[in-house]
């Protein structure tokens, strides 16, 4: 919703995010072996913060997070990704600019890194 379009259907996004689309996962979805992987992606994979940001706090890099989707966002702007996945590539997984933060993960249903997640996200003003 926060990007321009995405695959999914002819209806616009909100735009709030300029020249982003999303894409459909299968296209990243053979591992090295030529195995087909799962799609949608669903369980857990960790997650690689790829800036600073007030939302990280406490939380370690490569952390895990529960995944469960089929789409995600391709930025024009590589300075929004937030934090990249592989699956089995690198893609992004979360976005930030300004007072915007959204992620492709659940963090209610990760564990100790998504409430933690949730609550720096309660504690969070806005700012950078």
């Amino acid at each position: 919703m926060l990007f321009d379009d995405s695959e999914e259907g002819p209806t616009p996004g909100l735009a709030c995010l300029q020249a982003v689309s999303c894409a459909s996962a299968t296209r990243r979805c053979t591992a090295r072996t030529g195995l087909r992987l799962k799609v949608p992606h669903m369980g857990w994979s960790r997650v690689q913060p790829r800036a600073r940001h007030p939302l990280w706090h406490g939380i370690d890099d490569g952390s895990r997070f529960y995944f469960a989707h089929s789409y995600y966002p391709v930025p024009d702007d590589a300075a929004v990704t937030a934090a990249t996945v592989a699956y089995p590539t690198a893609f992004t997984c979360a976005i930030a600019r300004a007072n915007i933060f959204a992620v492709q993960f659940h963090p209610e249903k990760s564990h100790r890194a998504g409430l933690q997640l949730l609550a720096n996200f309660v504690a969070w003003n806005g700012r950078v």
